[in-house]
């Protein structure tokens, strides 16, 4: 598909935009995955941004939905784990940047503290800030909206 696009478009840049999962075939699938499920959902980070056509490799971080009894620690410990593992990929495999497009955690969980998303976007932060000072792969990132009152200001305001 994105040989597809880019023989229609190729001024623009082009994505994947999928969590970043890696597949059944991977090492990383037991070790850097979140759970076990992860790996038979059909996609495989290395895979889907190997292409030449992909411009940069993007990654998801959901840590509240893929983690029902993990503490906010728990929580912290896995999202600076997992941007590692995705950065060193982008530096040693794929060759390109990686960006990490959505992240948070959802203002409708039960318990919700605006002070815990304030530290994953810190990590998330961080971990970007210590590939850069590298010249690394950890490219940037971009917030995805994570509450659905952001997203009716968003779709209010876009018409």
């Amino acid at each position: 598909m994105s040989s597809f696009v880019k023989s229609i478009d190729r001024k623009h840049m082009l994505t994947i935009g999928l969590e970043g999962f890696y597949g059944p075939n991977s090492p990383k699938k037991d070790t850097v995955n979140p759970e076990f499920w992860a790996a038979d959902l059909g996609a495989d980070f290395i895979r889907n941004s190997a292409p030449s056509t992909v411009d940069f490799a993007s990654v998801h971080i959901y840590p509240d939905h893929w983690f029902k009894k993990k503490s906010l620690e728990g929580k912290l410990m896995f999202v600076a784990k997992w941007m590692r593992s995705h950065i060193e990929d982008g530096d040693q495999v794929l060759k390109k940047p990686v960006m990490f497009i959505k992240f948070g955690l959802s203002d409708l969980n039960k318990g919700f503290d605006p002070l815990q998303r304030d530290r994953i976007y810190k990590i998330v932060f961080d971990v970007i800030y210590e590939s850069a000072k590298k010249k690394g792969a950890g490219g940037g990132s971009l917030r995805g909206s994570s509450s659905l009152r952001e997203w009716k200001i968003i779709m209010m305001i876009s018409g």
